[in-house]
């Protein structure tokens, strides 16, 4: 069983970085700027039209400002804290540690973290054709700690609001049912991505926070892209942020566990950070189906570092990749930039997003990065 479960864990291999053709329909205004147009289309928004040979001129166009984007992110990557590749005994290391987790979550068959029963409820009710604003205050008021979480980030800096917020309705009428919807959603599901272990090591705890905040900006990242696209996929792009690397939180949940019971060697943290990396994506589709999410969202969790694998994907599970290809290498985990790269760039040529697109996108997530940080600093 351990054998089998060990084919999920092998070490990166040095892939290739050749582009997949696009998928289905294009992606229309996304951030602002339309795949396959030129920059000069690009500003005034309008898509790209006319006679075959324009249309293969803006396909080319788009290609190469692609590749400009990558060719100039690969060289800013290089300068951010290079780490040589893990030493011979590092690299022993890191595959004891690998089979420790895989062979604990065999023997406990350890099952998905618990979703907090609040979160599908608010995502059902604003997803109704008219929200109504009193059932969902009502909704979000059940939680005590939730609504005084969400009135406390509500008054925050982070949303410059000049008039106290004192009730979950004032908060929806100014922030908005998405935003509220959002925020809440977050705060009810930061308890999966929070240590169960009393007196938890310290560099474990800030992975936790971490974690977290790495999932709340590639959900708010993507749903800002597909909400432009359509209103369900910006949803299903919200969950699919938010709960994409949630293996890790699995995998960290074990090496907890092995380290209170003092079965866990002593290992640097990056060793730990690659040893996460490599095991993320397990548990599989087995863990995912007994959580009832949505096809989709299950392959997204169990497959959005195998691009090249998958084939033909909904443009959500593109737009999680790209969002949270880019904020990995925007934090610099020595551990993941590799193939935070590389993946960025599949998922790129997936969407045929122009150049312009990246550069606005790179830049939102940087702003919501920060502005994830200020409002779960806690979480």
């Amino acid at each position: 069983m351990l054998a089998k479960l060990l084919r999920w864990f092998r070490p990166r291999a040095r892939r290739g970085t050749s582009a997949a053709g696009a998928t289905g329909r294009s992606q229309g205004d996304v951030l602002g700027v339309a795949a396959g147009k030129d920059d000069r289309s690009a500003k005034s928004g309008v898509m790209a039209t006319g006679n075959a040979a324009k249309g293969k001129a803006a396909a080319d166009t788009g290609d190469q400002g692609r590749a400009r984007f990558f060719e100039e992110l690969s060289e800013s990557v290089e300068v951010v804290e290079v780490v040589p590749p893990l030493s011979d005994d590092e690299e022993r290391l890191a595959r004891e540690l690998v089979m420790l987790v895989v062979d604990y979550l065999g023997r406990k068959k350890v099952e998905p973290p618990v979703m907090p029963a609040l979160a599908p409820r608010v995502l059902a009710m604003v997803g109704e054709p008219e929200v109504d604003i009193t059932r969902l205050a009502r909704l979000i008021e059940q939680d005590l700690a939730i609504s005084a979480k969400l009135l406390s980030v509500a008054n925050s800096p982070v949303f410059g609001g000049q008039t106290e917020i004192k009730t979950v309705r004032e908060a929806i009428s100014y922030l908005g049912t998405e935003q509220v919807a959002q925020v809440a959603i977050g705060l009810a599901c930061s308890s999966m991505y929070q240590s169960e272990t009393k007196g938890q090591d310290p560099a474990l705890a800030a992975r936790w926070t971490r974690l977290f905040q790495h999932g709340m900006t590639v959900a708010l990242a993507s749903s800002q892209v597909l909400g432009q696209l359509d209103r369900q996929k910006a949803e299903e792009g919200f969950l699919g942020g938010l709960f994409h690397d949630v293996g890790k939180a699995v995998a960290l949940r074990a090496l907890e566990q092995l380290a209170q019971s003092g079965k866990l060697p002593e290992a640097p943290s990056y060793v730990v950070d690659e040893v996460l990396h490599r095991t993320h994506a397990y548990p599989g589709d087995e863990f995912y189906t007994r959580w009832t999410l949505p096809e989709p969202l299950m392959q997204l969790c169990a497959q959005h570092h195998q691009i090249e694998e998958v084939g033909d994907a909904s443009s959500p599970f593109y737009v999680v990749s790209l969002s949270s290809a880019l904020d990995a290498l925007a934090r610099g985990n020595p551990a993941e930039r590799h193939d935070a790269l590389t993946e960025a760039r599949l998922s790129a040529d997936k969407l045929r997003f122009s150049e312009p697109a990246l550069r606005l996108l790179q830049k939102q997530i940087g702003v919501l990065s920060e502005r994830t940080r200020r409002m779960f600093s806690s979480p």
